[in-house]
């Protein structure tokens, strides 16, 4: 992978600041969030903590997908183009 550190990240509360930090492997800092209030600062910790293995869930679910859609719809193709231009934006294609 290229372009952002490899997962998995976690979420982290530092005790000494009371930030809201988003850690990769080794305990290297990914960013530290706010939010309008403190759960929805943790929340967005959370998201992002999340974020390279929804990244990774997402191609495999394409992947998976193809062999099963015969008879498309406009709306499968509406998804499948949403799904494949949020990997391009995570992966700046």
């Amino acid at each position: 992978m290229s372009g952002y550190t490899p997962g998995p990240w976690q979420f982290n509360l530092n005790i000494i600041s009371a930030e809201n930090e988003v850690l990769a492997a080794g305990g290297w800092p990914i960013c530290v969030t706010d939010g309008s209030t403190e759960e929805e600062a943790e929340a967005n910790a959370l998201l992002i903590a999340a974020a390279p293995e929804l990244l990774e869930a997402l191609e495999a679910v394409l992947v998976a997908w193809q062999p099963w859609i015969r008879a498309r719809d406009e709306a499968q193709d509406s998804t499948e183009r949403k799904a494949r231009d949020v990997i391009r934006k995570a992966r700046r294609q």
